[in-house]
């Protein structure tokens, strides 16, 4: 019963972070482009856009936070231990940032602005980059010992794949977050971040190739150990297609079918990354027998059990604070000025 139940958590905690990736990707991905408009009026276009839906977002990290903290504790602590300091500037970069949405669509002073404009953009890339670190990190394995403590820096998780799936992740969110605003913008303009999307897209593809072809050395053991294959296989042939309907797409100006094919592209992205690491949550690169997986880090079964039951009834509120969280945005979008 309590391999079940630790199955069941395992993608609970992975649903409910694909849906913050979704839910908060394309803000993201618009704060990265922000940074490359320099236009004011469409600089107000893309904070518009976004203003009744970027406040909503970040509850989806939590839940998927508090998944991990009670169905696998040890997990959620070798991991905050070991990322404690990538952790704090990823999280100083999201309030920062919405403290910058905040007040940016108060105020129009020049200095002011500037300083606010800032913090939108680099509260954008640091968590857009950060995601593919930590996920690349998590799928090589970290130098933890046999009580879970990781042995070195974080710093010790940069390589070359890193670097790579942070920019691919990056990428990801751009494209992402380029169709969202394409999908609320109109005239040249839109214009404008088609083109972009088209770039992005030729971009996201090559990075995820090459990162696929890649990991195939770098992931050996990934590949030879995951016991759910399948399933990132039927990911990838998916996700090809689902960025492939999304250049389709563009070309024939179906903006909205577009963007579901990017959600559909990262959420496969993110079954890969599930699929490859399954059984595992953390792999040690120290001694395979310190990994953390699912059979000796889930809680007691009773735990998990009454915790899915407490899910059944949190899920759904959570489901609640968010569309009333976007129609309080969307009511206060009217009285923005930039």
């Amino acid at each position: 019963m309590t391999a079940a139940l630790a199955i069941i958590w395992y993608g609970l905690a992975a649903l409910l972070l694909a849906s913050f990736v979704l839910a908060d990707g394309f803000d993201l991905g618009a704060g990265m482009l922000y940074g490359f408009e320099r236009d004011m009026q469409r600089r107000e276009r893309m904070l518009r856009a976004i203003a009744p839906v970027w406040g909503g977002s970040e509850i989806w990290l939590l839940a998927a936070m508090a998944a991990v903290l009670v169905a696998f504790p040890a997990v959620y602590s070798t991991f905050v231990r070991g990322f404690a300091p990538l952790l704090i500037v990823v999280l100083a970069a999201l309030l920062f940032r919405a403290i910058g949405i905040e007040l940016r669509m108060r105020t129009s002073r020049g200095r002011i602005s500037a300083a606010l404009d800032l913090l939108i953009v680099v509260g954008s890339f640091v968590p857009a980059l950060a995601f593919g670190l930590i996920g690349a990190a998590l799928l090589e394995g970290l130098p933890i010992d046999g009580r879970g403590v990781m042995q070195g820096s974080v710093l010790l998780t940069l390589n070359s794949f890193s670097v790579m799936a942070a920019l691919a992740s990056g990428a990801a969110f751009a494209l992402h977050g380029a169709l969202f605003l394409a999908m609320r913008t109109t005239g040249e303009f839109r214009d404008q971040l088609e083109g972009w999307s088209r770039t992005l897209l030729a971009v996201v593809g090559l990075l995820l190739v090459a990162g696929g072809l890649w990991s195939r050395s770098v992931l050996h053991a990934r590949y030879a150990t995951s016991a759910v294959m399948p399933l990132f296989w039927i990911g990838v042939v998916v996700g090809l297609i689902a960025y492939a309907s999304v250049w389709v797409d563009l070309k024939f100006e179906r903006r909205a079918a577009a963007f579901a094919g990017s959600c559909v592209g990262i959420v496969c992205i993110a079954l890969c990354s599930a699929s490859l690491l399954f059984p595992l949550l953390i792999p040690s690169t120290l001694d395979p027998s310190f990994s953390l997986s699912l059979g000796n880090s889930a809680a007691p079964a009773d735990s998990l059990l009454r915790a899915l039951v407490g899910a059944a009834v949190v899920i759904p509120l959570v489901l609640v604070y968010v569309y009333f969280s976007y129609r309080s945005l969307g009511r206060r979008r009217k009285n923005f000025k930039v």
